[in-house]
């Protein structure tokens, strides 16, 4: 019986695709106020985009309970590779591993897996695990897979607006008033277990070009694989950021494109775009 590979929402992969490969997702929770939502599940993108513009609450988040992990393991028979966001942001991971505690012996049968990525890094991740398992591969073999995809592994965002980073303590609020003042767009990243300042750039157009130079340069050194263009409710600056991709990076790599979703869009806002990539 081949793995089931589980992962969680902020994989940010489209569900078509999700469907297609036969992944599972675990979503995590957005709240407004009051309200709490399951990302993607009572909340869809563009539903989240619109209250987050037009809702007095700055939106929070909260990982999946072990229970919803303990619920989940239970309905999948056979072994489970179970990869998640980065622990350092979230406690998704945490639950996992507790949800397998709870599961007593039968819990051998789940490998939980921090991914040590966010957003579409993450559902490269899980891409990868999925085509070893439809090789065959047992638990240790997708586990190595995903290990070697994962040193490969790049993610190169920006944002339009720094107030969204600011709001979720990921950046100071005196930082963001000066970047919005200047229009300096930060090239960021997830490195060392933490969101980082790459480079820096004056104005939205040319953060994009600036990590598109990039991502030429990681194919100069070892040629690339997959390819995510992300968005957060930006679709026409994705559509630019694939053009300068596929004007200025040869090959016959896949180039695939997906959006933002609410947990991660809760602290990057609306207009963040960039690629996600592995060779």
């Amino acid at each position: 019986m081949n793995a089931t590979i589980l992962t969680d929402s902020t994989c940010d992969l489209p569900s078509e695709l999700v469907a297609r490969l036969g992944l599972h997702v675990v979503p995590l929770y957005v709240l407004f106020g009051t309200e709490s939502f399951r990302d993607g599940v009572t909340l869809s993108n563009a539903d989240f985009f619109q209250k987050l513009a037009t809702s007095p609450h700055h939106p929070g988040t909260s990982q999946p309970t072990p229970e919803d992990f303990l619920q989940i393991y239970r309905q999948i028979s056979g072994p489970v590779f179970s990869l998640h966001l980065a622990s350092t942001l979230s406690g998704t991971f945490n639950s996992a591993t507790q949800a397998v505690r709870l599961m007593g012996e039968e819990g051998s049968r789940v490998r939980v897996w921090d991914s040590d990525s966010v957003t579409a890094g993450l559902g490269l991740l899980a891409m990868a695990a999925q085509d070893a398992a439809q090789e065959g591969q047992d638990l240790d073999g997708i586990e190595a897979r995903v290990k070697q995809v994962r040193h490969d592994l790049k993610l190169r965002f920006t944002v339009e607006t720094l107030d969204h980073l600011a709001k979720g303590g990921r950046i100071g609020r005196a930082q963001a008033l000066l970047g919005g003042l200047l229009k300096i767009r930060p090239i960021l990243s997830f490195e060392d277990h933490t969101v980082c300042v790459l480079a820096k750039a004056f104005g939205f157009e040319q953060a994009l070009n600036r990590i598109v130079d990039m991502a030429a340069e990681d194919h100069r050194l070892k040629p690339l694989r997959r390819m995510f263009v992300i968005h957060g409710a930006a679709p026409q600056a994705a559509d630019r950021l694939e053009q300068k991709v596929r004007e200025k990076i040869p090959g016959d790599f896949e180039i695939l494109r997906t959006e933002i979703g609410a947990v991660i869009g809760t602290h990057v806002g609306p207009g963040a775009a960039g690629l996600a990539y592995h060779s």
